[in-house]
């Protein structure tokens, strides 16, 4: 039976800005509840690369809140309108630059990475970890971010891209990569850390 309650928190990142500012009576989730939220991103993703999908969007957006807080991936696409600041158009696509791996702006790449999704991951964990989920980068431009990520994507003199190096040494994004096994021993040790 589905329960009224599912989402009725919204989406993570209105749920982060507004939790906490005295008018919407909703209060800020604790480290736990915070380190909770990863593990079931780390879950969904599980999933998602164990379909051998990316996703190529995870962000706070994208992610919707039940009662409980336990998080629920969505779709990337639900957001494209409320959240079109995220957005810029990239070789005639939407692109979330701000959560976008340096590779997903080089020339020739033309669809999401599970590579690229553990990259937004780090960018979701800093949105879930930053008081009320400013916008990423917030302080440069749509431009200057782009050129930093295409700069980072682009040729060194030692003639590798930097990308290259840093994808090669992301994990092999699997179902084992997404595996809960080390985020476990991360979840305890700062779970006991935070109380």
């Amino acid at each position: 039976m589905f329960e009224r309650c599912v989402c009725a928190q919204g989406n993570l990142k209105q749920y982060l800005a507004s939790a906490g500012d005295g008018v919407s009576g909703l209060r800020p989730p604790s480290t736990a509840e915070r380190l909770s939220m990863c593990r079931g991103v780390v879950l969904a993703m599980k999933h998602v690369a164990g379909m051998r999908l990316a996703h190529g969007d995870l962000a706070a957006r994208n992610l919707l809140v039940s009662c409980g807080l336990d998080v629920k991936l969505t779709c990337a696409s639900l957001c494209l309108d409320v959240f079109a600041r995220d957005y810029i158009v990239h070789r005639r696509r939407p692109l979330p630059l701000r959560w976008a791996a340096p590779e997903a702006v080089a020339a020739g790449v033309d669809r999401a990475t599970p590579a690229a999704d553990v990259w937004s991951f780090g960018v979701l964990v800093w949105e879930l970890f930053t008081p009320h989920c400013p916008l990423p980068l917030g302080d440069r431009s749509d431009a200057d971010v782009l050129a930093w990520l295409q700069a980072l994507a682009s040729p060194t003199t030692a003639g590798q891209s930097c990308s290259a190096a840093q994808h090669r040494m992301r994990p092999i994004v699997t179902v084992e990569a997404w595996s809960v096994c080390g985020l476990g021993t991360v979840y305890s040790s700062l779970s006991t850390a935070a109380q």
